[in-house]
């Protein structure tokens, strides 16, 4: 999982190694680019993390491609994901002369962006990159980012893109052995970084959380949604997200929201397909209508996998309620049923459940001296 020194001559056989010019400062520097045909994702989590690689040639599975994600000029220190390196204002509102400008306010405009810069860009190998390094550059990726307002405000899609890819570290940071020595080095890069930017992502969590605000963000704002399709997917990602942050309720809330989306895109789609043309307008070409049949079919995958992903999420969140009304019970033995319903409706357990553990007490008829 990650990048072994001793190994660095087999990498050139798992890496392209281009000269890059940089967006920014427009120096030209070497990146590391996978070669795509030589590696396959397999098996993914919830929020989309990849599990699993399968590499054509086992020599290579010391290679872990999520910590070569970034692109990073050492001249300048402008870091961002390799599909958007050199085009970093696609799909945004802003000119490139506009985004140079930010980016060079944010790294050296002040004494805050200038330390931080270079604590982050400090000792970057690709040669014998880890963990550790490749946290710091999406710290930095994802600090130059929610620096621009335009970006942080509108076209935040990156910055989403960026800081799930850095909970996905964290992730597997933590689930990796003999860790201890790079949880201290990262433990004491954040304390270094507290005083200049509080609002940093710690960890996995904080990481998630970040990638919900941006990419709702983008769902409201960004024109890089451009299609239904667009904004279904963005709109279950956010709702895989919020399971990995045992936000059930919303999760539910926008998985519903991206099937009804996707039925009723698809059903639009349909209708335009088996409608005749409109007097006087061209027939569709075999090239539209193609397309049209193509988008309705991926709508109506996208539609069924809201369906599995509101159902797992649901089970999720009942199992999630139980353990949770389980723990409040024990910690409160003794207690009155009236008392343990308060304390779970106080911890915002799920009704259905509280009534499945503490049945709530029919209130007796009080009958007058005449009966009823």
């Amino acid at each position: 999982m990650s990048s072994d020194p001793k190994q660095s001559e087999q990498q050139p056989k798992a890496f392209l190694k281009p000269e890059i010019e940089c967006p920014v400062c427009h120096a030209t520097h070497q990146q590391y680019q996978l070669k795509s045909r030589m590696v396959w994702e397999r098996d993914r989590d919830i929020d989309l993390q990849p599990r699993q690689f399968y590499w054509t040639k086992k020599s290579l599975a010391h290679i872990h491609p999520p910590l070569y994600y970034m692109w990073h000029c050492p001249s300048c220190y402008f870091t961002a994901g390799f599909k958007f390196y050199e085009e970093p204002v696609k799909d945004t509102s802003l000119s490139q002369e506009k985004f140079q400008a930010a980016v060079r306010e944010a790294l050296t405009g002040h004494d805050k962006g200038v330390y931080l810069a270079q604590a982050l860009a400090r000792d970057i190998n690709y040669e014998t990159m880890d963990f550790f390094q490749a946290i710091k550059l999406h710290l930095l990726a994802v600090y130059i980012h929610t620096q621009i307002d335009a970006l942080a405000q509108k076209d935040a899609m990156n910055i989403g893109r960026y800081a799930l890819r850095l909970a996905w570290l964290y992730r597997d940071l933590d689930q990796m052995e003999n860790n201890t020595q790079m949880v201290e080095a990262l433990a004491s890069l954040h304390d270094d970084l507290a005083s200049c930017w509080p609002e940093r992502p710690v960890d996995e969590m904080a990481a998630l959380a970040m990638a919900v605000a941006s990419y709702n963000t983008a769902f409201d704002k960004s024109t890089a949604i451009r299609t239904a399709i667009d904004a279904v997917n963005v709109l279950q990602l956010i709702g895989r997200i919020h399971i990995k942050l045992k936000n059930y309720r919303d999760a539910l809330r926008l998985l519903q929201m991206s099937g009804d989306k996707a039925r009723r895109e698809k059903m639009l789609l349909d209708e335009e397909l088996k409608a005749p043309p409109a007097e006087g307008a061209p027939a569709l070409t075999a090239e539209k209508s193609g397309k049209m049949v193509s988008d309705s079919r991926r709508l109506s995958a996208l539609a069924d996998t809201a369906l599995e992903l509101a159902e797992s999420a649901r089970q999720q969140w009942m199992k999630n309620e139980i353990s949770n009304a389980e723990t409040v019970l024990r910690a409160h033995k003794g207690k009155s049923a009236e008392a343990l319903r308060a304390l779970l409706e106080e911890q915002g357990i799920d009704q259905k459940i509280i009534n499945r553990y503490i049945p709530e007490q029919k209130k007796k008829k009080m009958f007058g001296l005449f009966g009823p």
